[in-house]
Parts: structure tokens; C-alpha cells; sequence
């Protein structure tokens, strides 16, 4: 509000008081005092402290804790926020499994690179983050999925469980566009070289069976 009547810090504009709100602003504030504003956004609308904490991630130290021990205390009130999923599903909360972490499933769909990201080092292998990831891609319109052709590719190396694979059979049925970059993508990332002379033996395999089974479900021309 001092910022908006008198932006310039003008003297002449000064109201009286206005000094001891400049004192106060000056003080540091601690992260108990984060942690209790943290609370009373929650308490006034989860939605606000979710984005509380995504703008003062870098100022505030406690607040993502905090954040995150909220939401995995109270997920519905806040699974139809994308970017909340953040706090609920962590590589410790994986590894953990507590119960809430079932509350992913149908959580808010997220951006597909979000989703491709559970198909990585970046989290542990986990049924239910590979079912919401899936029903995450699979939500999107097939061209709009065709930008992380490549990353989708390269996810098949994290797939433990053929969730993936299952995937881009089914996007490869939607969209013939989508099945031919698919393949020249698999054909191309299946050498470690760029002469195609060494394989690379954690996806070879199962690239080589994918490519078959989307060529052999073509018809025609």
C-alpha cells in the first residue's frame, strides 16, 4: 500500500505512521514467521499458499517444507492444481509409498514434460506415477504430444514396468502422422553412434519390437 500511494518516496506525500511500517518492513522475518504465513494463506485458500510458494521459493527458506507437509496432509484440497503435484509426489515419497500418494492418480492433469519426467533418473519407478503419467499424455490431442517425440523415445530406457511402450502403440493407432515420427525417431536412437553400428542395448530390443508392431498395423499406403 506504501509502495502504491507514494512509489517515489516522495516526503511530501509521507503519511504520518508511514515510518513505523518502513521499520517494520526493514526487520527480517524469520522462518517460524514464514511457516505461520504459510499456515494462514493455507487456512484462508490452499490455492493462495501453493502459489505463495512457488514465488518465494528462493527467498524464504522452510516455505517449500512447509508447503509440501500441507499438502500431503491435505491433497484433495488442492489436486486440481497442476503444479501442487510438486509436493505430494517427490523421489522420498515414492520410495516411502504413504497412502496419500494414491491421491496422484487423479490429481489435475499435468504438462506432458511433467509426465514424461516420472519415465526418468529424476524419480523412482512407481505404478502409480506411470498410470498418471500415461493418463496425463494420453489426455493431449496426439499433435500436441508430437513435440516430445524424442524425450517420449528416450522414456522407453526408464520404463520398467511397459507402460510407456503401451503408450506410444496407442498414440501410434491415433495418428498416422505420430507413428512415422515415431519410428524414424526409434530408428535413429537405437545406435549409440551415428553410423548405426553399435546398439544401444538398454532400448534396442524393445525399440526394434515397437517399430514391428506399428509398421505391421499399418495398412496400405
Amino acid at each position: 500500500m506504501s509502495t502504491w500511494l507514494n512509489p517515489q518516496s516522495l516526503p511530501e506525500l509521507q503519511l504520518p505512521g508511514e515510518s513505523v511500517v518502513q521499520s517494520w518492513r526493514a526487520q527480517a522475518v524469520t522462518e517460524r514467521v514464514w511457516r505461520d504465513n504459510i499456515r494462514l494463506a493455507w487456512d484462508i485458500s490452499p490455492v493462495l499458499a501453493v502459489r505463495m510458494a512457488g514465488r518465494l521459493r528462493s527467498t524464504a527458506a522452510g516455505v517449500e517444507r512447509e508447503i509440501q507437509r500441507l499438502v500431503q496432509l491435505n491433497p484433495a484440497c488442492v489436486s486440481h492444481i497442476p503444479e501442487a503435484l510438486d509436493y505430494l509426489v517427490t523421489a522420498d515419497s515414492i520410495i516411502n509409498e504413504p497412502a496419500e500418494l494414491t491421491h496422484a492418480l487423479f490429481w489435475h492433469r499435468v504438462h506432458p514434460l511433467k509426465a514424461l519426467a516420472f519415465f526418468s533418473r529424476q524419480y523412482p519407478p512407481h505404478p502409480i506415477t506411470a498410470q498418471l503419467a500415461v493418463r496425463c499424455l494420453a489426455s493431449y490431442p496426439p499433435d500436441a504430444v508430437l513435440f516430445y517425440v524424442p524425450q517420449l523415445v528416450q522414456a522407453v530406457r526408464y520404463d520398467t514396468m511397459g507402460y510407456v511402450v503401451e503408450f506410444i502403440k496407442l498414440l501410434a493407432a491415433k495418428s498416422q502422422l505420430a507413428a512415422h515420427q515415431l519410428i524414424w525417431n526409434m530408428q535413429t536412437n537405437k545406435f549409440t553412434d551415428e553410423e548405426g553400428h553399435h546398439r544401444d542395448e538398454d532400448i534396442y530390443d524393445t525399440v526394434e519390437a515397437l517399430i514391428e508392431s506399428i509398421v505391421t498395423s499399418l495398412s496400405g499406403k
